[in-house]
C-alpha cells in the first residue's frame, strides 16, 4: 500500500514538472511573439514618419515656391510701376530677399531632417530591442522547459532510489549495486 502511494506521488511530481516545463517553454514563445509584433509595429510607425517627413518637405518647398513667386512677382511690379528696369537697388534688395528666403528654407528643411532622423534612429533602435527581446524570450522558455525536465528527471531518479531502498525493486533479487566501482545485480 505505501509503495503505491509512492509511486503515484512522484508520478504526480513528475507530471507537475513536465506541466511545468511545457509551461515555461509556451509562456517564452508567447512573449517572443509579443516583442515580434512590437518590431512589426515600430517598423509601420517608421513608415509613418517616412511620410509624415516627405510630407512636411514637401509643403515647405511649396511654402516657399509660394514666397518666392510672391517677392519676385511685387518686385518686378514695383519696378514697373516706377517704370524702372530691373537693375540697381531694386535687384539687389531682390536678390537679397531671395537669398535670405532660401536661407530660410535651407534652415527649416534642415530642422525636419534633423527631427526625422532623430526620430527615426530612435524607432530603429526599439525595433532592434524588440527583437532582441523576442530571441531572448524564446531561449529564456527554452531554458525553463529544459531545467524543469532535468528537475523532473532527478526527482523521478531520486523518488526510484528510494523507493528501491525502502521497498526493493520487484522481489529485491534484481536490486543493482555497485562493489568497487562495477555495477553489480
Amino acid at each position: 500500500m505505501m509503495a503505491a502511494l509512492f509511486a503515484a506521488g512522484t508520478a504526480m511530481q513528475v507530471a507537475g514538472g513536465i506541466s511545468n516545463a511545457i509551461s515555461g517553454y509556451y509562456q517564452g514563445k508567447a512573449q517572443a511573439k509579443l516583442y515580434e509584433a512590437q518590431a512589426r509595429a515600430l517598423e509601420i510607425n517608421g513608415q509613418i514618419l517616412k511620410s509624415q517627413y516627405d510630407f512636411q518637405q514637401e509643403q515647405l518647398t511649396d511654402s516657399y515656391r509660394s514666397k518666392f513667386t510672391e517677392i519676385t512677382g511685387e518686385a518686378i511690379q514695383s519696378a514697373a510701376h516706377g517704370g524702372l528696369k530691373m537693375s540697381g537697388s531694386v535687384a539687389e534688395s531682390l536678390s537679397q530677399s531671395l537669398e535670405a528666403l532660401n536661407n530660410e528654407e535651407a534652415l527649416q528643411k534642415y530642422t525636419i531632417k534633423s527631427n526625422y532622423l532623430s526620430a527615426k534612429y530612435e524607432n530603429e533602435q526599439n525595433i532592434l530591442s524588440a527583437r532582441y527581446n523576442a530571441k531572448t524570450a524564446k531561449a529564456q522558455g527554452r531554458s525553463v522547459m529544459l531545467n524543469g525536465l532535468l528537475g523532473t528527471a532527478g526527482t523521478a531518479l531520486t523518488s526510484m532510489a528510494t523507493y528501491g531502498q525502502k521497498w526493493g525493486f520487484g522481489s529485491g533479487s534484481s536490486v543493482a549495486t555497485t562493489s568497487g566501482g562495477i555495477l553489480t545485480a
